[in-house]
């Protein structure tokens, strides 16, 4: 948790890193130690990001932009954040993946060509902060220096595309990694719960579902939400539920969310070694900041 303009703030980020490794997040947030150099997986996706942003945002006002004019766009982000490339090939490369993925895009039969089809855009890279209520407890105040109460966090974030069907709302996060999700950390994920209640604070209802994009791999995986699981909807749907993956319901997110919140309070040093380390900019692989960091590290081109 951080201060910002007179509030204690979290993130979806901030929690998934806790979560993952008290210990990185303690390093990152609470300590504050930044690390200059660039990852180049996270730039690519930014630069995705970045694209996809534009590309909704000119649907959202009614305009189909040409893909040529769009690649240049990507290409122009791609540059603009001076990866870290290996070498020129390694380079040309990804680029042309990016472009590969710009054109299957809305490939007729996609889900996301589908849910295009049938939808109103009302929300891209949409802006939300949530507060989330906690027991009374004491801070010193990094902007004042001085002790302060605290009775909620606001997490603060950005939902990146939004769509209103027939069915209800329908949230989309865009993804650029090689794999779908386990089913198992998709059922424990906080990220679209969070979004879920946000979307509940900002528009007056749940959305019925949500989806991760995954750009790179062209699919997606599918999230039905509901505030509790209405058996009504699950007799229309049983020759779905062998496939259905449910997201958490508001009651269990708030539950994991304050223990996290807990934990960031009492500053936990808890170190989790995993293969991540190999990506932590505290771990052995980078700056051996972290003094319990796994020593793994992933097969030639994985």
């Amino acid at each position: 948790m951080i201060f910002r303009e007179g509030r204690l703030t979290s993130s979806y980020t901030q929690i998934s890193k806790y979560q993952h490794c008290p210990m990185s997040w303690k390093l990152r947030y609470k300590d504050r130690i930044k690390i200059d150099s660039k990852n180049k997986h996270l730039e690519y996706g930014l630069a995705v990001h970045e694209t996809l942003e534009y590309l909704f945002l000119e649907k959202k006002n009614g305009f189909n932009i040409p893909l040529k004019l769009i690649e240049d766009i990507l290409k122009y982000n791609l540059e603009k954040r001076d990866i870290p490339f290996e070498n020129p090939v390694e380079e040309k490369d990804w680029e042309l993946r990016a472009q590969i993925m710009l054109e299957n895009l809305f490939e007729e039969g996609s889900e996301l060509e589908r849910l295009m089809m049938n939808s109103t855009i009302i929300g891209v890279e949409l802006p939300f902060e949530l507060p989330i209520e906690i027991q009374e407890r004491t801070f010193i105040n990094t902007e004042t220096g001085e002790e302060e109460v605290f009775d909620t966090v606001w997490i603060i974030g950005f939902i990146d595309l939004v769509l209103k069907t027939d069915e209800g709302i329908v949230v989309i996060d865009h993804k650029s990694g090689k794999k779908k999700f386990q089913k198992a950390k998709l059922r424990k994920g906080l990220q679209f719960p969070i979004y879920a209640m946000a979307i509940k604070h900002l528009f007056g209802e749940y959305p019925v579902k949500s989806y991760y994009n995954f750009t790179k791999i062209h699919t997606s995986q599918e999230l039905l939400f509901t505030e509790t699981i209405n058996l009504e909807m699950i007799e229309k749907m049983n020759k779905r539920m062998a496939k259905t993956i449910w997201a958490k319901s508001p009651e269990i997110a708030l539950m994991d969310i304050r223990k996290v919140f807990d934990g960031m309070y009492i500053s936990s040093e808890k170190v989790t070694p995993s293969p991540l380390c190999y990506w932590c900019d505290f771990g052995f692989h980078n700056t051996n900041i972290c003094r319990a960091s796994s020593k793994w590290k992933p097969r030639k081109g994985a």
